[in-house]
């Protein structure tokens, strides 16, 4: 009200041709602009700078996640690139137990084939021994019947008696000195 009236003097003091509330109004908007001033300053600012602060935060916070991320790649990479040796090294490790197992299984294989070989001679020398056993039996028999023809064709009739004869007395004598 003050400023109103304020604004009719200088109204009266010979401003005709422009507005005659120019002056309220000029006021009445520096006391306007001066609240919108200390309602800025005292909680726009306050919250601005809060907000600046968490967007700085998380900026921060953005950068060391970065930071990690990058970290765990270069360490991934250093795997990756690693495991090309890996796989040569288990390559390497692979073939070398295969050669090694190769080398058991020819031993084994050889000793097997070598037991197998003791076993065929063994049997093969028990083959034998039995055959050359049938061979003197055989032959003993052959020399049994050829003995018995020749004996037969010597020996008569009366030559028989005669070694029976002789015979039954060796026996007849034997038993006499056993009793």
């Amino acid at each position: 009200m003050t400023f109103a009236l304020a604004g009719q003097a200088a109204g009266a003091a010979g401003h005709v041709d422009g507005d005659p509330n120019l002056t309220c109004k000029l006021i009445n908007f520096a006391i306007l602009a001066a609240g919108i001033g200390y309602v800025a300053v005292k909680v726009l600012f306050p919250a601005f700078r809060k907000q600046q602060g968490q967007i700085l935060e998380t900026m921060a916070s953005a950068e060391r996640r970065a930071a990690e991320v990058a970290e765990e790649a270069a360490a991934i990479d250093r795997r990756v690139a690693g495991i090309g040796d890996d796989i040569a090294a288990l390559r390497a490790k692979a073939y070398e137990e295969m050669g090694t197992e190769a080398e058991r299984l020819a031993r084994e294989t050889e000793a097997a084939i070598v037991k197998l070989q003791r076993s065929a001679e063994l049997e093969i020398a028990s083959i034998a021994k039995a055959a050359r056993q049938d061979l003197k039996v055989y032959s003993a028999g052959l020399a049994l019947d050829l003995a018995r023809q020749r004996l037969e064709a010597r020996i008569d009739g009366p030559a028989q008696d005669a070694l029976i004869a002789r015979f039954a007395a060796a026996l007849k004598t034997d038993m006499v000195e056993r009793n």
